[in-house]
């Protein structure tokens, strides 16, 4: 999996400043960034969905790209942008008072089957 499309749509994602959040905020957030993503990403990503629980804003990524097989490359050459998206929406989350905030990734196929999850907290 090439670092170029998902990572460069997460980045353009995290690179502005985040203001504080609840879960319900942030996953608004995220909502509302969905189709820029999904664009950005180049045909890697097929959908994206925020959802709430408590404290925790569960992130599902979709793609009928990965597999079982290929979705450890794809963390590989994306980690890092992944890993900034999730430690800035826990950061909005905890700057409004959010207590143990968790930001859970689910990386699906296009059967909505989980390949991957990662799990942040702070």
């Amino acid at each position: 999996m090439q670092h170029t499309g998902l990572s460069t749509a997460l980045s353009t994602a995290t690179s502005k400043s985040v203001p504080a959040a609840s879960p319900t905020e942030t996953a608004k957030q995220l909502n509302d960034y969905a189709t820029t993503i999904e664009q950005k990403a180049g045909g890697l990503i097929d959908s994206t969905k925020a959802t709430v629980n408590g404290s925790t804003v569960t992130y599902n990524v979709a793609s009928s790209k990965i597999n079982r097989f290929t979705v450890a490359a794809l963390v590989a050459a994306n980690g890092d942008s992944i890993e900034k998206i999730a430690n800035q929406a826990l950061s909005a989350m905890t700057e409004s008072g959010t207590a143990n905030p968790e930001v859970v990734i689910n990386l699906t196929n296009d059967k909505g089957q989980v390949i991957k999850t990662l799990t942040y907290t702070k």
